[in-house]
């Protein structure tokens, strides 16, 4: 069985990443709700009923993705990033 390691650097660096990526979807997901919105106000046939529950179930997956990102940062990774810095402790030479 192989050991693979990971620096803590590393960790913090995709904790980051993922937390900004969240930000962004739902930066993208409240900029789909005001064009749906702004949509709607023009569109007046009942097909726009049909567009509006498809486009809702679409711009629910993005908020369903930033959440699962911020969980991945916010929860996930930080015990494995104490983790990490722990044997970095126990051993100087890694995460460099």
């Amino acid at each position: 069985m192989s050991t693979t390691y990971v620096s803590s650097k590393s960790l913090i660096a995709l904790q980051d990443d993922l937390k900004k990526l969240s930000e962004e979807l739902n930066e993208t997901y409240d900029l789909l709700m005001q064009n749906e919105k702004q949509v709607g106000e023009q569109w007046q046939d009942s097909k726009f009923d049909e567009f509006e529950e498809e486009f809702s179930k679409k711009r629910e997956l993005i908020s369903e993705l930033s959440e699962k990102y911020k969980g991945w940062a916010d929860n996930y990774l930080p015990p494995i990033i104490e983790l990490a810095k722990e044997y970095e402790k126990l051993n100087p030479t890694t995460g460099k």
